[in-house]
């Protein structure tokens, strides 16, 4: 092999051993899950993610993407937590191989947008758990419209109304790329949209699962259940099998298909959003 060539593996090559090594020094557990890690359907994707533990939650990392693919946590009543006071600043993460920053997002057009949310793991979680969501492992680029209405709408709809009636409400949640994503500064990829997965128990022990896909390109105002998919169309669009511990029949029934009626608070949740106003005249340029 010419040398040049050798020059140009080098890299890469590097980067395949420091992620292999990252995951024997940072393996977490399946805590914040359900149905076991996210398991990576391709060799590329499996070699260049790891997955990393946090206080409250965990996140699956791309050093190829330069941002989260998955993070995982449970919700609960947040409402038996006190208020903490929202951090000043987004802190890079030593663990990963990109040194991502907050400058990176600078006049993108992009908000930093949280996967794990301040508000509900800082009340269940605590301090340290909430200095985790500011760090960049646990940001990805978001639409202001999107990120601050339609987002906004999903996260309180499951802090306020879905943790409190089911006790217990594991969440996943992550971006979804075209074949080609563009890129901030820094190589961070732009999603085209954002999936988030709700699974909860019933009285018998029986799980139902809810997802959503929702696109980068949202007024924000929209209802809620136009954006509700079977989980396995997620997990088509991102590459990965998301409940790989399920038996398989069990697997099968909850990502087919999902019915309202076992998530009524869904098919009735309001169309406002806690920064709605700001948005008041402001003509949305996706109609």
């Amino acid at each position: 092999m010419p040398r040049r060539w050798l020059r140009k593996l080098l890299p890469l090559v590097l980067l395949v051993i420091a992620i292999l090594a990252g995951k024997a020094f940072w393996p977490i557990g399946d805590a914040h899950v359900y149905g076991g890690l996210p398991r990576a359907t391709d060799w590329l994707t499996q070699i260049t993610t790891h997955n990393l533990g946090n206080p409250g939650f965990a996140v699956g990392y791309s050093e190829l993407r330069a941002s989260p693919l998955w993070v995982a946590y449970i919700a609960r009543d947040p409402s038996n937590g006190p208020p903490l006071a929202r951090p000043d600043d987004f802190s890079v993460d030593g663990r990963t191989l990109r040194r991502i920053d907050s400058d990176d997002y600078r006049n993108s057009g992009y908000n930093r947008g949280h996967l794990a949310p301040n508000y509900l793991i800082s009340r269940v979680y605590g301090e340290a758990a909430q200095d985790a969501t500011f760090r960049m492992t646990n940001i990805v680029p978001q639409k202001p419209r999107l990120n601050q209405l339609l987002w906004q709408r999903l996260e309180e709809l499951e802090a306020d109304r879905l943790a409190p009636k089911y006790r217990q409400l594991w969440v996943m949640t992550g971006p979804i790329y075209g074949d080609r994503p563009r890129t901030l500064r820094g190589g961070v990829a732009i999603p085209e949209a954002f999936y988030r997965i709700w699974v909860r128990e019933a009285a018998d022990g029986t799980p139902h699962a809810i997802a959503f896909i929702v696109p980068q390109r949202v007024c924000g105002f929209e209802a809620l259940q136009d954006f509700v998919v079977p989980v396995a169309r997620v997990e088509r669009l991102i590459g990965y099998d998301l409940l790989p511990a399920l038996e398989d029949t069990l697997e099968r029934r909850i990502s087919a298909g999902v019915s309202l009626e076992d998530w009524p608070l869904v098919a009735n949740a309001p169309r406002e959003a806690r920064y709605g106003d700001r948005w008041k005249g402001q003509p949305c340029p996706y109609r």
